[in-house]
């Protein structure tokens, strides 16, 4: 075998593994349970979003996620940052539909939005413990 050979055999190789990684982690995340929040947690998520973001998406900024009355809109989801078995209010936010599925299929995107989480959960923070 020449080099070029070699390489290319590395190449399939390398695809099968990657092939066989993926499946695994599919597999994986259909036997994790997804557990949906408790309602002292979206009771927090919510007043959140409300106290701090004025009822819009905290990831885009750009949609209403909460009625006047402040309650979760149909445009409104919660989002297992984490892993989909993670329940804890440290370990969610209330964002729109379109930033859920984005953060949910998209890598940069979930990581361009990381610091928006963060400040999410800094402001949570805040609001349940105060310095004073």
């Amino acid at each position: 075998m020449d080099e070029s050979e070699i390489q290319e055999l590395f190449k399939r190789l390398e695809l099968k593994i990657d092939a066989g990684f993926t499946e695994i982690l599919d597999r994986i995340d259909a036997i994790e349970r997804r557990r949906g929040p408790s309602p002292k947690t979206k009771e927090q998520l919510v007043r959140t979003i409300r106290d701090f973001y004025g009822y819009r998406c905290p990831c885009c900024e750009n949609v209403d996620i909460l009625d006047n009355r402040g309650s979760p809109l149909a445009t409104a989801e919660y989002d297992h940052w984490f892993s989909k078995s993670k329940n804890h209010p440290h370990q969610m936010w209330i964002v729109c539909k379109a930033c859920n599925g984005q953060l949910e299929t998209d890598e940069g995107f979930k990581r361009r939005s990381e610091t928006r989480f963060k400040s999410f959960q800094e402001r949570r923070m805040q609001q349940n413990h105060p310095l004073l």
